[in-house]
């Protein structure tokens, strides 16, 4: 999801003359030189065609990308749980688990507001959240 859209972010830069400031210098140095510089919708057409391109491109090259052995998008991505974390962070018998309960000072304010590395020295490495007895 996210590729394609980085290359419609970066191919819509080539529709106007604004949209990117490469094309802004290029349109000032232009103008110091005494040289007529581009009007607002100059380079649309150069932009259109790496749009076609473009898009052909991700039409081809999609069957590559994000693909799975399974062939269901997303079967083979699972959510980690805390003994996964603790594995790969190499946290054993350091890692805990603690229980937030709902009268807790914390609810409601985010990990950033909290400083618990100043204050504590204390990392969070992952949240779990409980939904009707499960995880």
């Amino acid at each position: 999801l996210m590729m394609p859209l980085s290359f419609a972010g970066l191919i819509s830069g080539m529709m106007t003359l604004v949209a990117t400031p490469p094309n802004m210098v290029v349109n000032s140095e232009l103008v110091r030189e005494g040289i007529h510089g581009f009007g607002f919708f100059s380079v649309t057409p150069i932009g259109l065609a790496v749009l076609a391109l473009g898009v052909g491109y991700m039409l081809i090259a999609r069957r590559w990308l994000g693909s799975s052995d399974t062939g269901k998008a997303g079967d083979d991505w699972q959510r980690r749980s805390f003994r996964d974390l603790i594995r790969d962070y190499k946290l054993t018998g350091r890692a805990r688990r603690l229980a937030v309960r709902s009268a807790s000072p914390l609810i409601g304010r985010s990990l950033d507001e909290l400083h618990l590395r100043a204050r504590y020295g204390a990392n969070v490495v992952g949240i779990e959240r409980w939904k009707r007895f499960r995880r």
